[in-house]
């Protein structure tokens, strides 16, 4: 007698892994374990309460895990042992009051970045997102993200982008035909263009102060124009280095192996 073999059932369809609230609702969540529990580690039923979830919700456990990837949050054990606790990065952004903060502004951008897919998707389309129609099709075929996760995942990282001031520029072309890249923190018009020198500075609309090109030697016959309304206030200084920063793995190439 043959034996049928059992019906295997279809896995369920599931997105990558990404936070599920935007980082401005995460660190919401996090001044409020702050105010109840300050450094001090807690069960994460108890956390939930904080939050007004009842034990397992699934939005409470989904906050969590938003915390946690943006980096938020440490914790540790699993089931009814698990504790979490705020994290030191989230303690730089939660305790600097100060009006002007370079270190906070840094502290929150290394935390929208953190999340591995915010990470890939800032170092492929940080000089400009393309259509939200041609975003969706190339996450649900390279990424396979469900149809409803991908406009769940896309609102919540352009969420996570502006707020954190990291939403990409777009792609200008100077004079000599060469495509250059703008940081856009809406402050400054920063523009950062691998050039020869000399290269005549490109006029920049909304701005008082004149516009002028600081050249930067890459290496022997490279350079890089840096150009923006100068002198620019040290907040603005310090958001340009750290949106270079975060740009590098896209930038740099790696150094060949011995």
């Amino acid at each position: 007698m043959n034996e049928q073999a059992p019906v295997q059932k279809p896995k369920r369809a599931r997105s990558p892994n990404y936070p599920g609230v935007d980082l401005e609702t995460a660190i919401s969540r996090a001044l409020t374990l702050w105010q109840r529990e300050q450094r001090n580690s807690a069960a994460v039923e108890t956390i939930l309460s904080h939050w007004g979830y009842k034990s397992n919700s699934g939005g409470g456990l989904t906050t969590i895990s938003a915390l946690k990837k943006f980096g938020l949050i440490v914790d540790e054990g699993s089931g009814t042992n698990r504790r979490a606790r705020l994290s030191d990065l989230a303690l730089t952004i939660l305790l600097d009051e100060r009006e002007e903060s370079p270190e906070r502004q840094d502290a929150i951008r290394r935390a929208a970045l953190l999340p591995s897919i915010h990470a890939e998707l800032w170092q492929q389309y940080s000089a400009g997102l393309p259509s939200d129609a041609n975003l969706r099709f190339t996450l649900q075929r390279d990424k396979h993200f469900t149809s409803s996760g991908v406009d769940d995942f896309l609102e919540q990282f352009k969420r996570t982008l502006r707020f954190a001031g990291l939403t990409p520029g777009t792609a200008t072309v100077s004079e000599n035909g060469e495509e250059s890249q703008t940081i856009d923190n809406g402050q400054s018009g920063l523009t950062v263009t691998p050039e020869t020198p000399h290269a005549p500075p490109l006029p920049q609309s909304g701005q008082t102060a004149k516009p002028r090109a600081v050249q930067l030697p890459l290496s022997h016959g490279e350079w890089a124009i840096l150009q923006a309304a100068f002198p620019v206030n040290e907040e603005a200084w310090n958001q340009m280095l750290a949106v270079l920063q975060a740009m590098k793995p896209g930038l740099v190439k790696e150094a060949p192996d011995e």
